[in-house]
């Protein structure tokens, strides 16, 4: 994976590896990573490590106490209790009392599907909920 210029210190290369086979993961199957019908996953546009890695750095990238725990638990912060919509229970998270709850892989993994479902409307319900269908954009 690409070292971002800037954010060249081995703390930014820690979750190059989990970014990498989720976005893997993700490009080879949107329609069963995102839950969404195949006509809506072929309007879906690959997905790069560097954005997934990048978008990380703007959420948690800071070195405050509160940017390290979040960097080590939920880099993306998509598992925040005062952030909670009840369709983050259908991407594997659930209810967090505090901030930083949940393992690493599942947190990166429910913000990629967070992220692609916001492509579809910004209220990231599932894709299917969607009457257009159609997949707006990162």
């Amino acid at each position: 994976m690409a070292t971002l210029k800037g954010f060249d210190t081995e703390r930014y290369q820690q979750h190059d590896a989990i970014i990498k086979k989720l976005v893997a993961e993700f490009n080879s199957d949107k329609a069963k990573f995102v839950n969404s019908t195949s006509e809506q996953a072929k309007a879906i546009p690959n997905l790069t490590d560097v954005l997934v890695k990048s978008w990380a750095i703007q959420e948690s990238g800071g070195g405050d106490v509160r940017s390290l725990a979040a960097w080590s638990k939920d880099p993306m912060q998509v598992n925040v209790p005062g952030d909670w919509s009840d369709y983050k229970t259908g991407i594997g998270l659930k209810k967090p009392l505090t901030r930083n709850e949940g393992l690493l892989e599942g947190n990166i993994r429910a913000a990629i599907i967070w992220l692609c479902r916001k492509g579809f409307g910004k209220s990231a319900q599932p894709p299917q909920n969607r009457v257009s269908g159609s997949f707006d954009g990162w």
